[in-house]
């Protein structure tokens, strides 16, 4: 047994033990408190920076902001589901008018194109729309230029991931869309916006970003001079392309062989899911101006391509760049530049799908009714001056001028005329030199000491065409190089 004196001793040890043992126990919870809560202040003060900086410069009146808050706050809610999807680059979200589908149709419609939507995105946006919604088909608008490899425009993403809740997706697209540079970007959105932090701009923006409107995520909110959002992701332009006044358009080019592998497997990706999900995928081409395509040159590539890689897929295609002028005909006026509809461009393209989908749901559809079976055979119906433009040659004394038309015509004949331009005064034109079949003029580049204006006028020969009729094209001078 253990004296008294022998089991004081122990417990007093006890006591000191214990008592030696809670200081270092306080020491090290507030060394790891420390540890952990100086590194969690430090990246909740950097993401309280981020947030500012967004809401300082993201536009208020962004039309991805309103698209993401309809996805998560009204679809696959309440009963409220989207049966007819609309994806793509801007040609989706200026060509399909949801408002006229869901009359035709008697479904709940949504476009979801974005500028600058790559494939890779559209199966992001897809994954998306499919956690809370089934549509019955998705409508892939499918440009030709969507497969190539542009500049890398890290901006592109950042207006579709900023609006995208946290996610497995999300993360799944910041990691698969965004290259090792662009990790700025990732971390800072707001930096692909810093222009706007002019003081005139951000004031603008802040004031936009206190109305109801942008409270309450309305449409109005990007009401601008020329164009805004409409409901369900249509966004309308009001702007024309001028009938007579179409120079050069600068297609993107279109080669097989240097298409993207990545957009291709995302495509591929897209296809796989629709089947999954058991979704009707439908590929459709909104249309350009005639006059883009028949500068491009080998627009039948595009459609023999896109033709086969929808039957490949056992996908319905329609090309409403072959539409039949007596179904729809557009003009320069249902164009805003030289590859998109505007607003009234948009809705004649809605309606036309719209009626054919209904058509194809009732098995009556029938494609020679609607389309010409080839570009060639659409081509030929072109038989009138889509554009004309001419490029300059500069020489030591010269302005070398040389002037180029376009119509459907294979062997099809223009004489050209040159003029200077007073748009003041149009009626006072000075000719240069009037009809010929030569498309070159020679311009001493002393001709005028001050600025001046110089038209290119075309037509096809052995028409009486007066100046007031033709396509022509202005340009300034002086010019400092040549171009081509």
């Amino acid at each position: 047994m253990l004296s008294s004196d022998t089991g004081a001793a122990a417990g007093q040890s006890s006591d000191s033990r214990k008592q030696s043992r809670e200081p270092g126990k306080r020491v090290n919870v507030r060394k790891l408190l420390g540890f952990i809560l100086k590194p969690a202040a430090v990246v909740l003060l950097f993401m309280g920076i981020v947030w500012a900086l967004n809401y300082l410069v993201f536009p208020a009146k962004a039309y991805t902001r309103i698209q993401f808050h309809d996805l998560y706050t009204t679809y696959g809610k309440k009963g409220k589901n989207i049966d007819l999807l609309f994806l793509g680059t801007s040609h989706a979200y200026r060509s399909f008018d949801p408002a006229i589908f869901d009359e035709a149709l008697g479904v709940d419609s949504y476009n979801f194109g974005t500028s600058m939507q790559t494939i890779s995105t559209s199966y992001y946006i897809l994954k998306e729309v499919l956690k809370t919604n089934h549509p019955q088909q998705v409508v892939f608008e499918l440009t030709y230029s969507c497969f190539n490899e542009k500049e890398h425009l890290p901006l592109k993403s950042v207006i579709v991931s900023q609006y995208m809740r946290p996610s497995v997706n999300k993360l799944d697209y910041l990691l698969h869309e965004y290259e090792f540079e662009d990790i700025f970007y990732g971390l800072i959105p707001a930096y692909c916006f810093r222009e706007n932090m002019e003081p005139e701009t951000l004031a603008e923006n802040l004031k936009n970003k206190s109305t109801a409107a942008f409270k309450n995520y309305h449409p109005s909110i990007t009401k601008s001079e020329t164009e805004w959002m409409e409901s369900n992701g249509f966004v309308y332009t009001d702007k024309e392309l001028s009938i007579y006044h179409m120079g050069k358009r600068k297609p993107e080019a279109w080669d097989e062989s240097q298409l993207s592998s990545k957009y291709l497997d995302y495509l591929d990706r897209i296809i796989a899911l629709c089947k999954e999900e058991n979704v009707e995928l439908i590929f459709v081409t909104a249309p350009s101006p005639e006059a883009t395509l028949l500068e491009l040159g080998n627009y039948d590539a595009v459609c023999r391509y896109l033709d086969a890689l929808a039957e490949k897929n056992n996908i319905t295609y329609y090309n409403f760049n072959l539409v039949l002028p007596e179904i729809m005909k557009l003009t320069n006026f249902d164009f805003y530049d030289s590859h998109h509809v505007n607003g009234e461009g948009g809705r004649k393209v809605s309606t036309v799908l719209a009626e054919i989908l209904d058509e194809s749901r009732r098995g009556e559809y029938e494609a020679e009714r609607y389309f010409f079976s080839s570009w060639e055979e659409k081509k030929q119906s072109i038989d009138y001056i889509t554009h004309t433009f001419y490029n300059v040659e500069v020489t030591a004394d010269h302005y070398i001028l040389t002037a180029r038309a376009f119509s459907g015509q294979e062997n099809a004949e223009y004489e050209y005329s040159y003029w200077v331009y007073n748009s003041l005064k149009e009626s006072e034109n000075e000719l240069l030199r009037d009809w010929s079949t030569d498309p070159t003029f020679s311009l001493p580049k002393d001709f005028r000491k001050d600025s001046y204006r110089i038209r290119v006028a075309a037509r096809l020969v052995g028409s009486e065409q007066s100046l007031a009729t033709t396509q022509r094209q202005i340009r300034t001078f002086p010019i400092e190089k040549s171009d081509e």
